[in-house]
């Protein structure tokens, strides 16, 4: 019976592994997609930050790669980073067998209202340059 037991905890103990492992590749490839796509400030934050998994983005961004999509317990999760931050909050999960740039990305309306609101700002804001 004992053998069970230690067999039980190192199994439990590898699958945390894989599951690290497989939200750090999916972080870096985040990171190189936003590197690529004019945000080159983004990094990989440390395991278990509080803050989020990816910092120099405008808002708390959590990502998940997992099979199961679990989204009340992600965007709590994200709104306590969220509100430690100080920003909107937006969870980035991967989709199986698709490339890193349609990723769907998940948040509260009333987290992405500022976020349009100032991006009509900035709009407004070049129209009148132009003018």
């Amino acid at each position: 019976m004992r053998a069970t037991i230690t067999q039980s905890v190192r199994f439990r103990t590898t699958t945390v592994s894989r599951a690290r492992q497989k939200g750090t590749v999916f972080e870096t490839a985040l990171v190189g997609w936003f590197h690529e796509n004019g945000f080159p400030g983004v990094e990989r934050m440390p395991f278990s930050s509080p803050l989020g998994d990816l910092a120099g983005l405008p808002v708390c961004a959590e990502a998940k790669n997992q099979v199961a999509m679990k989204l009340p317990e992600w965007l709590a999760q994200a709104e306590k980073s969220g509100q430690k931050c100080g920003l909107p909050f937006m969870i980035f999960h991967k989709r199986a067998r698709k490339p890193i740039g349609k990723t769907y990305v998940t948040t509260e309306l009333e987290q992405i209202t500022p976020l349009l609101l100032e991006l009509v700002a900035l709009r407004s804001a070049s129209i009148s340059l132009k003018a």
